[in-house]
């Protein structure tokens, strides 16, 4: 999979990818971050890794405020999803000093904002300030940032 990765990731001539930390069953936090690393080498460019959110039975790698402290203390380029820090915030309590933190680092490299409920990753548009609003002002500024919250409910109906 990674050698036909790394050659369509060449074609491409994309300047970063990026990629979900995956699934405890899969690889330890140590691991995901130590096979980040090596995708960089291998593909020549900056990859980052993406956090995750709580969910049944902690399947998901990086999913709580003490995954993303070692993310923070590593050494891989990563991505922020807010909209995925709102769901761990709902069951650990908010961070907003980590998240600045995690935001303005150099190594995150893309900032992804949407909407949620705080239960579920719904990729909804933003209708009002989140909590973690204040923190898009400490971004990284050669962080890409773009919303992944959905078009379709605002395109007029046909």
């Amino acid at each position: 999979y990674f050698n036909a990765l790394v050659d369509v990731h060449k074609s491409l001539k994309a300047p970063v990818y990026t990629a979900h930390a995956g699934r405890r069953e899969h690889c330890s936090l140590q691991k995901a971050f130590e096979n980040t690393l090596d995708l960089e080498q291998r593909l020549g460019i900056p990859v980052g890794i993406e956090g995750h959110y709580p969910a049944i039975n902690n399947m998901f790698l990086m999913s709580d405020w003490k995954e993303y402290s070692m993310l923070l203390e590593s050494s891989v380029n990563y991505v922020i999803d807010l909209s995925h820090l709102n769901i761990v915030a709902r069951r650990y309590g908010k961070r907003v000093e980590l998240v600045n933190e995690l935001v303005s680092n150099p190594r995150c490299i893309e900032v992804h904002i949407s909407h949620n409920d705080g239960l579920s990753d719904k990729h909804l548009q933003l209708d009002s300030k989140p909590w973690w609003w204040n923190c898009l002002e400490y971004i990284n500024p050669t962080a890409d940032v773009f919303t992944e919250g959905s078009q379709k409910e605002s395109l007029p109906h046909v």
